[in-house]
């Protein structure tokens, strides 16, 4: 065999070794050109569109029917969409690492690439143990929420139940995290506490008193509330909070029911005393030297879809007596087909919320 045969062959045989892909250069592969921060990265649609539906509908929709070869991406990156790019073409398919799944996590669930955004989460629950700072389960409890994380989600709060009340506080300053997740964390505080048998009747009842008020917030801001309106939980320490569902009779029949704020009970009476006069009589027992601050709303369900609801605002002090919140709604008592009453009754909501004052004392 000459030598010239044997160079043949000893090229034919040889892996090449293809250069690493960094999108910035255009070749023969490359029909796309995405525009980040002005810069340019070469992609190839069909490569894409294996790896995200939603690339897909994209290059099958509007850009292919406008011949279209180029989108730019405001708001991103360079280096985010690049090192995005790189974790799924099947060239590259770099390792996702602690330090890159924090750039690529957001662009996995925006154009819905699954595989990467578990790769992401992986990597997020592989760096979390009981040595985790209080403000970092915060950061990741936050991106858990942002980014439906549920794995992620559930190993943070539970990691969260076992740090100091104070730490939290701390964690909560400088990564404020949605109340439905302060919810959870508290709730495996109290589990938490009970089963240890190492708590007080007294931290228990702040714990749940607490637990109810978030709960109230809660119920307040989903009844229809404009977002400017909405209130904080830091405003409203020490106050008690209770949500009451309904079913009422649309008729004449007085109708009590009795929640409990601030450690009393209060009786809210419902009347309809004239037609379309509907009279709400709040009264608390014993309150000869105490006085409650009330606020809230009454909420009219509007059962049809995409009708809104009807909201009356509360707001008063309750000494030794009743005090009487009069609501004309004609058109809930009226208009049956309207949505508000369905065979004589109508569903309402009331969220109240309660501060107890004794001679300058709160409680």
């Amino acid at each position: 065999m000459s030598e010239a045969q044997v160079n043949i062959e000893t090229q034919l045989s040889s892996p090449v070794e293809e250069e690493p892909v960094d999108f910035t250069t255009k070749t023969w592969r490359e029909d796309f050109c995405f525009i980040v921060e002005n810069k340019k990265l070469f992609v190839a649609r069909n490569v894409l569109a294996l790896a995200s539906p939603v690339f897909e509908r994209m290059f099958q929709g509007e850009f292919k029917e406008k011949g279209e070869a180029k989108m730019a991406l405001p708001g991103k990156k360079f280096e985010d969409v690049k090192e995005f790019l790189q974790c799924i073409y099947p060239s590259v398919l770099k390792d996702v690492t602690i330090k890159n799944a924090h750039k690529i996590v957001a662009l996995a669930e925006e154009y819905q690439v699954a595989a990467l955004k578990s790769k992401c989460e992986a990597c997020f629950l592989t760096s979390l143990s009981t040595k985790t700072s209080a403000k970092d389960i915060y950061r990741l409890i936050d991106l858990a929420c942002l980014y439906s994380l549920d794995d992620l989600f559930q190993k943070c709060t539970t990691l969260a139940a076992e740090k100091a009340l104070e730490d939290l506080d701390e964690a909560e300053i400088q990564t404020p995290i949605p109340s439905a997740a302060k919810l959870v964390i508290q709730r495996e505080i109290i589990d938490k506490m009970k089963a240890n048998q190492i708590i007080t009747s007294q931290v228990v009842d702040s714990l749940n008193e607490e637990l109810q008020r978030t709960v109230t917030l809660n119920n307040y801001h989903r009844a229809d509330l404009p977002k400017g309106d909405q209130l904080s939980l830091d405003d409203y320490k020490g106050w008690s909070g209770t949500s009451l569902f309904l079913n009422i009779g649309a008729n004449k029949n007085t109708q009590v029911y009795m929640p409990e704020v601030c450690g009393i009970q209060i009786a809210v009476e419902f009347k309809f005393a004239t037609r379309g006069t509907l009279v709400i009589t709040l009264h608390a027992q014993n309150m000869k030297t105490s006085v409650l601050e009330i606020f809230g709303k009454v909420v009219f369900v509007n059962g049809i879809k995409g009708k809104t609801n009807m909201c009356q605002p509360i707001q008063t002090q309750l000494y030794d007596g009743p005090c009487r919140v009069v609501i004309k709604h004609g058109d809930i008592l009226q208009k049956e087909t309207e949505g508000y009453i369905y065979h004589g009754k109508m569903d309402v909501e009331i969220h109240l919320f309660a501060l107890k004052k004794d001679s300058g004392y709160v409680c």
